[in-house]
């Protein structure tokens, strides 16, 4: 009984493995979508591979559950194919112990994406906006170029007649005051570089002249130098409020403490809470599922059990979504939604697994 369950084990650990790197890796592939402007603008290419890098460990939390459907359906699938499960049971071996080590491969692995879940995902998600924000602030100083205006907000205009790097000439900065006057801010050359934070371009001036140098005037001034701040972060800014999705367990549990006059932030939590154990759980619930499965349908091509798994888990997480999009919603109780999936897959895999035995 230990060397078999030891081979069952082995080839479903080795299965896994191998169709988790290749899921993991594709699913990151599609986090490049989101670059496409900055790649076509000329993003640096380590914050684009940094970028890739960490989606390639936030989308573990969705191809961990799904790799283990596969590797379930081609394991079994080949068992059943083989007469090997046949074998078993005519040796006094029923199919629930034959599954007993991959649903404790899935019950690690399902311990593993809480983890990844409650912990991991949530930086790195955070980590990812601000890497966004970042290369998207330090693109937008691309965009003031030699010799035309370019609107950096609703009240300010900049020209600069000529750039050498982090040097500028000939700048000219067209302000609208608050009383609806314009200034015009002249310097004949300067420095320019991106705040340590990202929001600002920071401009070093040197011999402007400023007209009018006092609001609500009118003569203008001299002065040897003039620093100033340009806001360029217009496409990139982040909201004051952070996504549930970027906050830890630790956080999430503080701020629905703190959230007791905000109910409705405060249950958008829970239910944010309640779908990350149930993403989690999925681990365990698709090998119960997917032996049944594979039994059913032992077909050799590897593509019929990759569509199969990709269907079922595509048809599981849309019941956990159109749950979670109902967090405005209290009176629907979406926190409670989202574990039908979970139930309708054990009932349906423990009625399928009791009719094979």
């Amino acid at each position: 009984m230990r060397i078999l369950q030891r081979y069952i084990g082995l080839s479903f650990l080795a299965t896994v493995a191998a169709v988790l790197v290749v899921m993991t890796f594709v699913m990151s592939l599609l986090s490049l979508f989101k670059l496409t402007d900055l790649l076509a603008r000329g993003a640096p290419s380590q914050d684009i591979v940094r970028f890739f890098g960490l989606s390639f460990l936030i989308f573990l939390s969705f191809s961990i559950p799904i790799s283990l459907l596969t590797a379930t359906l081609l394991l079994f699938g080949r068992l059943a194919r083989d007469q090997e499960l046949t074998a078993m049971k005519s040796c006094g071996i029923s199919l629930w112990q034959a599954i007993r080590m991959p649903m404790l491969i899935g019950a690690f692995l399902a311990a593993v994406e809480l983890t990844v879940n409650f912990e991991i995902a949530p930086r790195i998600e955070t980590r990812q906006r601000e890497l966004l924000s970042q290369m998207r602030s330090s693109l937008a100083l691309s965009l003031l170029e030699e010799g035309q205006f370019i609107a950096l907000g609703p009240t300010l205009s900049v020209r600069i007649g000529k750039r050498e790097g982090d040097a500028i000439y000939d700048v000219l900065i067209l302000q609208t005051l608050r009383n609806g006057s314009l200034r015009r801010i002249e310097a004949r050359s300067g420095h320019l570089a991106l705040s340590p934070e990202g929001d600002y371009a920071e401009m070093d001036l040197r011999e402007v002249k400023i007209t009018p140098f006092l609001e609500g005037g009118a003569a203008g001034g001299f002065v040897q130098r003039w620093p100033i701040r340009l806001p360029i972060r217009s496409t990139a800014t982040l909201s004051d409020e952070k996504k549930p999705t970027t906050l830890t367990l630790t956080e999430i549990v503080e701020e629905m403490a703190a959230t007791a006059a905000a109910p409705l932030r405060r249950y958008r939590l829970l239910v944010e809470i309640h779908k990350r154990i149930v993403m989690a759980l999925a681990a365990v619930v698709f090998v119960l599922l997917g032996v049944p499965l594979a039994v059913f349908n032992p077909r050799k091509e590897s593509s019929i059990s990759l569509g199969l798994s990709l269907l079922v888990a595509v048809l599981f997480y849309m019941a956990i979504i159109i749950p979670k999009s109902l967090g405005d919603h209290p009176e629907y109780r979406p926190h409670l939604l989202v574990w039908l999936p979970i139930l309708v897959s054990l009932i349906l895999g423990t009625w399928l697994m009791r009719r094979l035995n």
